[in-house]
């Protein structure tokens, strides 16, 4: 009797039937180490964007201080095509003779507000010119990956406030991001000297004057603006959503134009445009 319940508790039946539940136990946990690993990429995948929109503005508000704002407005077409090339390299849309021809018009109208300012703006050299030409060049680059990551993160979202969940994500990130820079260069002279000369050693001094402009960015450029930003990705691809940002110099001359009609000209910052702004 005892050698038969021996020779039945090792049957061949017995003995595939534990290896089929030791396999489905670990088909179990390795498919939930999976999502695990996957649920982690996709959060950290969020926080992406604001270290693309820190490097974003870091190095335009540097690179205008090292090189010159003309400089600045020539880079920023170029957003476009860094976002239409990587768009089509990883597979996100495809190159068509439309997005081709649109992408032309976009960089003859950058070469005619370059060529055809007439002298206008900051055509000198700045305090080191190929570094700041450097910075633009990376300024564009982390505003394309910021686009195509966004577009990326929301294609897929159900949430209708899903895309302010993203951007309000993203702003965690370059705030923490750029105070943690602001402290590091505001304790070293030297750096603050180099990227602000004009504030005479104090790197926190911010005119009286200026705190109207810094709300309107904060505002209408910043929560509003992104806002409308990310919720365009979530049904428009990158390419068409960064095409978007050559229109500025329009909206720009528009609203000028209408100010000085209207006899408004704070401390006569405004001009009537020139010829060059028919490349707008």
């Amino acid at each position: 009797f005892s050698s038969s319940s021996q020779d039945e508790g090792n049957s061949p039946e017995r003995t595939n039937s534990l290896a089929s539940e030791d396999e489905s136990t670990f088909r179990g946990e390795a498919s939930v180490r999976t999502a695990h690993s996957r649920s982690m990429r996709k959060l950290a995948l969020r926080f992406v964007p604001g270290v693309f929109i820190f490097i974003d503005q870091f190095c335009s508000l540097t690179g205008v201080k090292l090189a010159n704002a003309t400089s600045l407005a020539a880079w920023q077409p170029s957003q476009v095509t860094f976002t239409l090339f990587i768009s089509v390299c990883i597979g996100a849309e495809a190159l068509t003779w439309r997005k081709t021809i649109g992408l032309l018009f976009v960089l003859a109208g950058a070469a005619c507000l370059v060529l055809l300012g007439g002298g206008q703006g900051s055509m000198h050299g700045g305090l080191s010119p190929r570094l700041g030409q450097l910075l633009f060049f990376v300024n564009c680059m982390a505003s394309s990956l910021e686009v195509i990551v966004w577009r990326n993160l929301l294609r897929h979202s159900r949430s209708p406030f899903g895309h302010m969940a993203v951007m309000a994500e993203s702003y965690l990130m370059a705030a923490t991001l750029m105070s943690v820079t602001c402290i590091a260069v505001s304790n070293c002279p030297a750096m603050v000297d180099l990227i602000c000369p004009e504030c005479g050693g104090d790197a926190w001094h911010l005119p009286s004057e200026a705190l109207w402009a810094v709300g309107y960015s904060v505002v209408f450029q910043t929560i509003v603006g992104y806002c409308a930003q990310a919720w365009a990705l979530r049904y428009a691809e990158s390419s068409l959503v960064a095409l978007y940002a050559t229109t500025q110099p329009i909206f720009a001359t528009g609203l000028s134009c209408a100010l000085l009609l209207l006899g408004i000209n704070p401390n006569g910052s405004l001009a009537w445009p020139g010829p060059e702004m028919g490349g707008a």
